[in-house]
This record gives structure tokens, C-alpha cells and sequence, in this order.
């Protein structure tokens, strides 16, 4: 088996993507337009978190998908 991807435990989790335009993932140093490519794409696992009828919600990344 190839130990090359396997996740430390403490690092599966779910990550917010940065707040505000230009701000970084803190762990992948990856801006947000280019985490919303990647979600677009289908490269990485994401979800939406929002209360049924709302616009606005908060956008999540599955952080072994990043890494």
C-alpha cells in the first residue's frame, strides 16, 4: 500500500473557504476564486450549508480532498 496519501486523522475534516476575496486557505494557501474552480471542476468534495429558502449559506471543503 502507498503511504503517499494517507491523512493524518486530525486532518479529516470540513474546512471553511476564506471569507473575504483575496484572503488564502490557510493550509493550501489557495485563493478562493481558484477553491470555487476547483469545486466547479469536480476535483475537489465541498457542500453547502444553508437553512431551507435562504440565499446565503456557508460553503464547506472536505480538507483530504484538497490535500
Amino acid at each position: 500500500m502507498d503511504n503517499a496519501f494517507v491523512v493524518p486523522p486530525h486532518q479529516e475534516r470540513w474546512i471553511r473557504l476564506p471569507t473575504k476575496t483575496g484572503e488564502r486557505e490557510a493550509n493550501t494557501g489557495l485563493s478562493r476564486p481558484c477553491l470555487y474552480e476547483l469545486i466547479n471542476a469536480g476535483k475537489i468534495k465541498s457542500a453547502s450549508l444553508k437553512k431551507k429558502g435562504t440565499l446565503k449559506g456557508v460553503r464547506l471543503i472536505w480538507l483530504p480532498s484538497l490535500l
